[in-house]
């Protein structure tokens, strides 16, 4: 469903100057405090703050691919939202690859590249062991890092072993 300019902007009180739509349901307008805002339909998406150098991102809710597709047309260069089994995740392209899970109203620090939201790893260590490909197999010390296990323990000479046993066969039979 196409809306009007009207219909998206409908509530919106402190608008400086917009554009036309820039894309379907999406409008570009400045507030009067400087602030470049993109809105899709009924929510602002980003929020570019110019005097913190700051971006505050917002899905409303709405986490669909066309949202996630309107956020990532006007992000920062270094700035994606990915999806990844159902979790949308922010990534920005550095060395190393840094990966924060999204939420909303979540505000990215453009100064110093940090923000308020958490690191992926923190909250969904599996799925970002799963994105960087790290096994128990490959990478153990990494492995144990992120999942918190102790290496001292039970569980993490387990690890160590079995990724030593595994190098051994490796290297007997030309790997």
């Amino acid at each position: 469903m196409r809306l009007k300019k009207s219909e998206i902007l409908k509530g919106v009180d402190d608008i400086q100057k917009s554009k036309f739509t820039v894309k379907n349901n999406t409008i570009e307008y400045w507030n009067s405090k400087g602030e470049r805002i993109i809105r899709y339909c009924y929510t602002d998406i980003i929020r570019f703050l110019p005097k913190e150098n700051k971006v505050i991102l917002n899905s409303g809710d709405w986490q669909t691919y066309t949202t996630k597709e309107r956020i990532n047309a006007f992000l920062p260069p270094n700035y994606s939202i990915l999806q990844f089994c159902n979790t949308w995740i922010v990534q920005k392209r550095s060395h190393p690859i840094t990966l924060w899970s999204f939420k909303d109203n979540m505000i990215i620090d453009l100064n110093n590249d940090t923000c308020d939201a958490s690191l992926l790893q923190d909250v969904h260590p599996n799925l970002y062991l799963k994105i960087k490909g790290i096994t128990k197999y490959n990478n153990p010390q990494e492995y144990m890092r992120i999942k918190k296990i102790d290496p001292n323990s039970e569980e993490g000479k387990k690890i160590q072993g079995q990724y030593l046993r595994r190098k051994i066969e490796e290297s007997i039979n030309g790997g």
